[in-house]
Protein backbone atom coordinates (compact mmCIF):
# COMPACT_ATOMS: atom_id res chain seq x y z
CA UNK A 1 0.00 0.00 0.00
CA UNK A 2 1.18 3.45 -0.47
CA UNK A 3 0.03 6.84 1.84
CA UNK A 4 -3.12 6.26 3.29
CA UNK A 5 -3.51 2.78 1.67
CA UNK A 6 -0.15 2.40 3.23
CA UNK A 7 -1.39 3.26 6.84
CA UNK A 8 -4.27 1.19 5.69
CA UNK A 9 -2.39 -1.94 5.13
CA UNK A 10 -0.58 -2.35 8.42
CA UNK A 11 -3.87 -2.23 9.78
CA UNK A 12 -5.32 -5.17 8.17
CA UNK A 13 -1.83 -6.71 9.03
CA UNK A 14 -2.11 -6.26 12.75
CA UNK A 15 -6.31 -7.09 12.58
CA UNK A 16 -5.51 -10.52 10.85
CA UNK A 17 -2.66 -11.16 13.92
CA UNK A 18 -5.53 -10.10 16.48
CA UNK A 19 -8.08 -12.34 14.73
CA UNK A 20 -6.59 -15.30 12.55
CA UNK A 21 -9.35 -17.25 10.96
CA UNK A 22 -8.60 -21.48 9.78
CA UNK A 23 -9.39 -20.06 6.08
CA UNK A 24 -7.67 -17.12 6.24
CA UNK A 25 -4.27 -17.21 4.25
CA UNK A 26 -1.21 -16.61 6.08
CA UNK A 27 0.44 -13.04 4.71
CA UNK A 28 3.99 -13.54 3.76
CA UNK A 29 5.01 -10.03 4.19
CA UNK A 30 3.94 -5.98 3.20
CA UNK A 31 5.05 -3.02 1.54
CA UNK A 32 4.63 0.39 2.83
CA UNK A 33 5.32 3.02 0.39
CA UNK A 34 5.18 6.49 2.39
CA UNK A 35 2.46 5.48 4.42
CA UNK A 36 0.22 7.74 6.65
CA UNK A 37 0.09 5.73 9.70
CA UNK A 38 -0.33 8.82 12.52
CA UNK A 39 -3.92 10.28 12.18
CA UNK A 40 -2.67 13.01 14.91
CA UNK A 41 -0.34 14.21 12.27
CA UNK A 42 2.11 15.53 14.97
CA UNK A 43 5.03 14.23 14.11
CA UNK A 44 8.30 16.41 14.03
CA UNK A 45 8.88 15.58 10.39
CA UNK A 46 5.93 18.34 9.29
CA UNK A 47 8.02 21.24 10.19
CA UNK A 48 11.80 19.76 9.78
CA UNK A 49 10.68 18.58 5.84
CA UNK A 50 8.64 21.47 5.50
CA UNK A 51 8.26 22.73 1.56
CA UNK A 52 10.80 26.04 1.32
CA UNK A 53 12.61 27.95 -1.49
CA UNK A 54 16.53 29.19 -0.48
CA UNK A 55 17.50 32.11 -2.89
CA UNK A 56 21.31 31.63 -3.58
CA UNK A 57 23.37 35.21 -3.21
CA UNK A 58 25.62 33.42 -5.87
CA UNK A 59 25.55 34.30 -9.82
CA UNK A 60 22.80 31.88 -10.08
CA UNK A 61 19.90 33.56 -8.59
CA UNK A 62 17.38 30.70 -9.11
CA UNK A 63 15.74 29.71 -6.00
CA UNK A 64 16.94 25.76 -5.10
CA UNK A 65 14.05 24.16 -3.24
CA UNK A 66 14.00 21.61 -0.48
CA UNK A 67 11.69 19.65 1.78
CA UNK A 68 8.38 17.87 0.02
CA UNK A 69 7.74 18.79 -2.81
CA UNK A 70 4.43 17.55 -3.37
CA UNK A 71 2.87 18.77 -0.19
CA UNK A 72 4.06 22.46 -0.40
CA UNK A 73 1.69 24.15 2.23
CA UNK A 74 2.95 25.81 5.73
CA UNK A 75 3.36 22.71 8.15
CA UNK A 76 -0.05 23.91 10.23
CA UNK A 77 -1.90 24.20 6.59
CA UNK A 78 -0.58 20.82 5.82
CA UNK A 79 -1.42 19.25 9.40
CA UNK A 80 -5.08 20.82 8.80
CA UNK A 81 -5.61 19.30 6.07
CA UNK A 82 -4.53 16.13 7.32
CA UNK A 83 -7.01 16.76 10.06
CA UNK A 84 -9.92 17.10 7.72
CA UNK A 85 -9.06 13.70 6.18
CA UNK A 86 -8.96 12.44 9.52
CA UNK A 87 -12.86 13.44 9.53
CA UNK A 88 -13.81 11.88 6.75
CA UNK A 89 -12.35 8.75 7.60
CA UNK A 90 -12.83 8.15 10.89
CA UNK A 91 -15.87 10.63 11.92
CA UNK A 92 -14.78 11.20 15.59
CA UNK A 93 -10.78 12.31 16.92
CA UNK A 94 -11.54 10.17 19.82
CA UNK A 95 -9.97 7.29 17.92
CA UNK A 96 -7.22 9.32 16.45
CA UNK A 97 -4.53 7.26 18.65
CA UNK A 98 -6.62 4.09 18.31
CA UNK A 99 -4.07 1.54 16.74
CA UNK A 100 -6.57 0.20 13.96
CA UNK A 101 -6.78 3.80 12.72
CA UNK A 102 -3.08 5.31 13.22
CA UNK A 103 -0.72 1.87 12.81
CA UNK A 104 2.23 4.45 14.45
CA UNK A 105 0.61 3.66 18.16
CA UNK A 106 0.21 0.03 18.22
CA UNK A 107 1.99 -1.36 21.14
CA UNK A 108 3.09 -4.43 22.27
CA UNK A 109 0.09 -6.07 22.85
CA UNK A 110 -0.70 -6.10 18.96
CA UNK A 111 2.71 -7.28 17.73
CA UNK A 112 2.64 -10.12 20.30
CA UNK A 113 2.87 -14.00 19.62
CA UNK A 114 4.84 -13.61 15.93
CA UNK A 115 2.22 -13.16 14.18
CA UNK A 116 2.89 -9.92 12.31
CA UNK A 117 4.87 -11.22 9.02
CA UNK A 118 8.01 -9.25 7.73
CA UNK A 119 7.77 -5.62 6.94
CA UNK A 120 9.11 -3.19 4.62
CA UNK A 121 9.12 0.84 4.61
CA UNK A 122 10.04 2.67 2.10
CA UNK A 123 10.01 6.69 2.74
CA UNK A 124 11.45 9.61 0.93
CA UNK A 125 14.00 11.80 3.37
CA UNK A 126 12.36 14.58 2.35
CA UNK A 127 8.78 13.67 3.18
CA UNK A 128 6.49 15.92 5.83
CA UNK A 129 5.43 12.32 6.51
CA UNK A 130 8.71 10.49 6.91
CA UNK A 131 8.32 9.92 10.76
CA UNK A 132 5.40 7.87 10.52
CA UNK A 133 7.47 5.53 8.76
CA UNK A 134 10.81 5.77 11.04
CA UNK A 135 9.06 5.45 13.85
CA UNK A 136 6.65 2.81 13.45
CA UNK A 137 9.78 0.85 12.05
CA UNK A 138 11.79 1.31 15.08
CA UNK A 139 8.68 0.23 17.31
CA UNK A 140 7.75 -2.99 15.49
CA UNK A 141 12.03 -3.62 15.16
CA UNK A 142 11.87 -3.27 19.03
CA UNK A 143 8.84 -5.91 19.46
CA UNK A 144 10.90 -8.64 17.69
CA UNK A 145 9.00 -8.18 13.79
CA UNK A 146 11.44 -8.62 10.72
CA UNK A 147 11.33 -4.80 9.62
CA UNK A 148 13.33 -3.12 6.71
CA UNK A 149 13.14 0.69 6.62
CA UNK A 150 14.62 2.17 3.35
CA UNK A 151 15.03 6.38 3.34
CA UNK A 152 15.92 7.52 0.22
CA UNK A 153 17.67 11.29 1.02
CA UNK A 154 15.60 13.46 -1.25
CA UNK A 155 12.93 11.95 -2.20
CA UNK A 156 9.14 13.22 -1.89
CA UNK A 157 6.06 11.41 -1.39
CA UNK A 158 5.31 7.99 -2.78
CA UNK A 159 8.53 8.72 -5.16
CA UNK A 160 8.86 4.79 -6.66
CA UNK A 161 5.80 5.97 -8.91
CA UNK A 162 8.15 7.69 -10.91
CA UNK A 163 10.13 4.71 -11.80
CA UNK A 164 8.72 4.80 -15.23
CA UNK A 165 9.58 8.89 -15.31
CA UNK A 166 7.35 12.01 -14.86
CA UNK A 167 5.74 13.07 -17.96
CA UNK A 168 8.80 13.05 -21.22
CA UNK A 169 11.42 12.69 -18.64
CA UNK A 170 13.26 9.77 -17.93
CA UNK A 171 12.04 7.01 -14.90
CA UNK A 172 13.77 8.23 -11.37
CA UNK A 173 16.74 6.59 -10.77
CA UNK A 174 16.12 6.01 -6.88
CA UNK A 175 12.26 4.97 -7.48
CA UNK A 176 13.95 2.15 -10.15
CA UNK A 177 16.40 1.09 -7.18
CA UNK A 178 12.89 1.11 -4.56
CA UNK A 179 11.13 -1.34 -7.15
CA UNK A 180 14.00 -3.44 -7.23
CA UNK A 181 14.49 -3.52 -3.33
CA UNK A 182 10.97 -4.06 -3.03
CA UNK A 183 11.19 -7.27 -5.51
CA UNK A 184 13.77 -8.34 -3.49
CA UNK A 185 12.00 -8.45 -0.62
CA UNK A 186 8.57 -9.98 -1.82
CA UNK A 187 11.10 -12.22 -3.08
CA UNK A 188 12.51 -13.22 0.12
CA UNK A 189 9.16 -13.27 2.19
CA UNK A 190 7.72 -15.82 -0.68
CA UNK A 191 10.87 -18.28 -0.19
CA UNK A 192 11.36 -17.87 3.73
CA UNK A 193 7.28 -17.73 4.25
CA UNK A 194 7.00 -14.98 6.50
CA UNK A 195 8.75 -16.50 9.26
CA UNK A 196 9.75 -13.85 12.15
CA UNK A 197 12.78 -13.49 13.91
CA UNK A 198 13.90 -15.49 17.26
CA UNK A 199 14.74 -12.05 18.64
CA UNK A 200 14.37 -8.41 18.03
CA UNK A 201 16.07 -6.60 15.82
CA UNK A 202 16.46 -3.37 18.21
CA UNK A 203 17.41 -4.03 21.75
CA UNK A 204 17.23 -0.65 23.21
CA UNK A 205 14.86 2.75 21.32
CA UNK A 206 14.03 4.93 24.25
CA UNK A 207 15.74 5.03 27.76
CA UNK A 208 13.44 4.71 30.61
CA UNK A 209 11.58 7.15 31.59
CA UNK A 210 12.02 9.62 28.59
CA UNK A 211 8.49 10.22 27.39
CA UNK A 212 6.65 10.37 24.29
CA UNK A 213 7.91 7.85 22.41
CA UNK A 214 4.22 7.49 20.41
CA UNK A 215 2.99 4.21 22.39
CA UNK A 216 6.29 2.41 22.79
CA UNK A 217 6.06 0.22 25.95
CA UNK A 218 9.21 -0.41 28.22
CA UNK A 219 11.46 -2.75 25.90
Amino acid sequence: GDSAGGGLAPSLVLDLAANPGDQDPQLQGAVLLSPWTNMRCDTPSYYFNAFRKVQSRGADRSPATVGDIIFQDPPATGQQLCREYLKDWLGDARFEADPVASPMFAGRAQYAEGRVPPLYFVVGGSEVILGESVVPAQKTACYGVDVTLDVFPGMWHVFPMYSEGCGSSKGLAAAHRAMRRIADFVGRAAREGGAPPGHALVDVLYAPGAGGGYGLDAA
